[in-house]
């Protein structure tokens, strides 16, 4: 089994910050995964690298202390491959986005059981479209809680 999280709320989420960090909601949010969490056998945890995700990484882990692989790759993608809004999107990374999303959807298919991801919204809701086989931007859960999705 292979379990995808989002982060927990962050200052960004609440207003604008280049690296935002989680609010106090978001760590209460993220105990409250870990708790959900403390009894599914989890032998690896994979986490974008920046300090929302891994700070939500770092809260799970209290409860199983295994390693977390630190990898840049999951880290946001581009909103407007998913539907999100014009404004606030970088089209320079569109199809840079895009293909790092594929990589990460074929990486999964292989995973090893028992790993725990934790990413981002944008990222996760393009995962979910593709195993769904639904269209990307059809694919509406605009997510403000950590959200646990299985394969």
């Amino acid at each position: 089994m292979v379990i995808i999280v989002r982060h927990g709320e962050t200052y960004a989420n609440v207003s604008e910050g280049a690296q935002p960090l989680l609010t106090e909601k978001g760590v209460k949010q993220s105990q409250q995964l870990r708790d959900t969490l403390e009894k599914v056998p989890i032998k690896k945890i994979i986490s974008s690298d920046l300090d929302r995700t891994l700070a939500t990484a770092k809260i799970i882990n209290e409860k199983h202390d295994v390693d977390i692989e630190v990898d840049s790759t999951y880290r946001e993608i581009y909103r407007l491959i998913v539907g999100g809004p014009k404004l606030t999107s970088r089209p320079f990374r569109k199809k840079e986005d895009k293909n790092r999303a594929e990589s990460i959807c074929k990486s999964i298919q292989s995973m090893s059981d028992d790993t725990l991801i934790v990413t981002h919204g944008n990222l996760i809701r393009y995962i979910i479209a593709r195993a769904l086989s639904i269209p990307k931007k059809k694919c509406g859960i605009f997510i403000y809680l950590p959200v646990v999705f299985l394969f």
